[in-house]
């Protein structure tokens, strides 16, 4: 059972992973993809779909944190919502 304070925090122990050693990724992969799970670092990958087909291959129905190396986070901005229900076309 995922207690409250888990499930508000999806991928916890992998964005921490990533914070605590984001200045080392910056120095050495800068613009580049890494694939973490739980507190390990399974790969670093040129293009995000390099990096998503090999995390969906090696753990289905799972969490992973697949993200863009990169000194600070920038933020998204969503001009509208997207449902995909085809009626927002």
């Amino acid at each position: 059972m995922v207690r409250p304070e888990e499930a508000a925090l999806p991928l916890q122990e992998e964005r921490a992973y990533f914070e605590q050693h984001r200045s080392e990724l910056v120095r050495e992969h800068v613009g580049e993809w890494i694939l973490v799970k739980g507190q390990n670092r399974i790969a670093i990958y040129h293009t995000w779909l390099e990096g998503y087909v090999v995390g969906a291959g090696l753990f289905p129905n799972q969490g992973f944190l697949l993200r863009q190396i990169t000194a600070h986070d920038e933020p998204i901005i969503l001009t509208r919502l997207f449902t995909g229900n085809g009626a927002d076309s």
